[in-house]
């Protein structure tokens, strides 16, 4: 005859968590439109900030590790269009004339 048996451990302990989304929206890309030069305000200083460049049809253009408040992005060299900007994994949508 087969028995199975668990044991659950239940403990007494708090986490606190951090919405990133609440903290990301400080962040501004500006201006946007641009002629290709964006400027990014309002990182995360203490974290190491993931943004990448996406062109619209899915096209990886730019990707860094930013761990400054500010950063600045140039596609001067792209066509002018749809952009898309991800910040911690944050999108936003950017508009080169």
């Amino acid at each position: 005859e087969w028995s199975l048996s668990k044991t659950i451990k239940i403990t007494n302990e708090t986490y606190t968590s951090v919405n990133l989304n609440e903290l990301n929206q400080s962040i501004l890309v500006l201006p946007n439109p641009s002629s290709g030069v964006f400027k990014i305000k309002g990182l995360l200083t203490n974290q190491a900030n993931q943004i990448s460049l996406f062109s619209i049809n899915g096209r990886i253009i730019r990707k860094l590790v930013s761990n400054s408040l500010t950063e600045t992005i140039n596609i001067s060299d792209q066509r002018s269009g749809v952009y898309v900007l991800f910040i911690n994994g944050q999108p936003f949508r950017l508009l080169k004339e």
